[in-house]
């Protein structure tokens, strides 16, 4: 009975795709493989060349309190996290942008202020002057 269900089955399937796709290799010479070979290797130092070293990646933000006159270093992301410190307006600050944490009261960065690490609002940072 079941070898009956198989080949109902692949009777079936035969039916749905009736045409099988093949895949078909091109007939490379020796000459024309050794060709395409070079063109692969330039292709890979190109790519890692244009890969930037992780050195080189500055991953942290000059930036300074705005738009309030004081902002509240928290110890993690959110409102109800216990204040550090609280920065007066024009207090630099080192933000990490690309570690940024939302909790649906604004969006948290990472922050550090003279040796302190904590989270800050966003929405209350500016560029630092230079």
């Amino acid at each position: 009975m079941s070898t009956e269900k198989k080949v109902a089955s692949e009777v079936a399937e035969e039916a749905v795709n009736p045409v099988l796709e093949q895949v078909v290799q091109p007939d490379l010479t020796a000459e024309e493989t050794a060709q395409e070979e070079p063109k692969a290797e330039v292709n890979k130092k190109a790519a890692a060349e244009a890969q930037p070293d992780e050195d080189s990646f500055c991953t942290v933000q000059m930036c300074r309190v705005a738009f309030c006159s004081s902002l509240n270093l928290r110890k993690g992301p959110g409102m109800h996290a216990l204040v550090l410190q609280v920065l007066p307006a024009g207090t630099q600050l080192q933000i990490e942008p690309l570690e940024w944490v939302t909790d649906g009261t604004g969006v948290w960065y990472p922050a550090t202020v003279d040796g302190v690490t904590g989270f800050v609002n966003g929405q209350y940072l500016a560029p630092a002057e230079v």
